[in-house]
């Protein structure tokens, strides 16, 4: 009887710009209309909220049964998903998170994440991730050492001093760009323990078998060492290895 009642209670939607969206997507009829947690919880599927100037995303939370979540392009400095432990998909690009917590949405295979103020990412609990894209953020580490299923990882634009891939062997695309606080300061991310790449900011050491690698996107290097360690070469199926100078 308390939960009928519970499903029934209609919930007020607190923030204009996620009004805007539930009703661009049909799910409500108008901005005065409200929604029951019954029908929140029967929406399944994807919910695409991007670009709404949505400042508090708090509601959310009764839709638990979506698998999809697009909320990129919006104003958001704070996301709670504990209750949308279905989700697979998530973009939360280009907002103001300082923090995004993810232990509670241990099916995710897809995670953007670029272009907020991010400086820490646990992703410890999310194990079936197969693409991370946390580019543009303020990451200094970023262990991905339970996440052994990636297949492409983009994490650009960074402080990154250590990242952990040891056990990753499914990557196929690595894009990690520059990855500097200061143009005039020296900087080792530390990736691994044999391949080098070297570049007048910063040295990135990479270690880990790379088997499955097509693509290394590695703008800003001025130079690629290869010694000591022919099993990147010898070991993977690296078709394209890109090359930029930056000035």
């Amino acid at each position: 009887m308390t939960q009928e009642f519970k499903d029934t209670n209609f919930v007020s939607i607190s923030d204009i710009g996620f009004k805007k969206a539930l009703v661009a997507l049909g799910i409500i009829a108008d901005e005065k209309s409200e929604i029951t947690h019954f029908e929140a919880k029967a929406y399944i599927g994807k919910m695409n909220v991007s670009g709404f100037d949505i400042e508090n995303l708090s509601e959310i939370a009764i839709f638990e049964n979506i698998t999809e979540l697009d909320c990129s392009n919006n104003a958001l400095k704070a996301l709670d998903l504990s209750r949308n432990k279905a989700l697979k998909n998530l973009d939360v690009s280009d907002n103001d998170l300082e923090m995004l917590d993810l232990t509670n949405n241990p099916f995710l295979e897809r995670l953007d994440c670029f272009g907020n103020l991010l400086k820490d990412l646990n992703l410890s609990q999310n194990t079936t991730l197969k693409h991370l894209d946390c580019s543009n953020n303020r990451l200094e580490i970023l262990d991905l050492s339970k996440n052994t299923q990636l297949e492409s990882l983009e994490c650009r634009w960074n402080v990154l001093k250590y990242l952990d891939w040891k056990h990753i062997h499914r990557l196929q695309n690595f894009n990690f760009d520059i990855n500097i606080q200061r143009k005039t300061e020296k900087r080792k991310a530390r990736i691994g323990e044999s391949k080098v790449l070297q570049s007048e900011e910063f040295s990135i050491f990479l270690e880990g078998l790379l088997k499955g690698i097509k693509r290394i996107d590695k703008k800003g290097l001025l130079s690629y060492n290869p010694q000591k360690n022919d099993d990147l070469q010898r070991r993977n199926r690296l078709a394209q290895l890109e090359r930029y100078i930056f000035y």
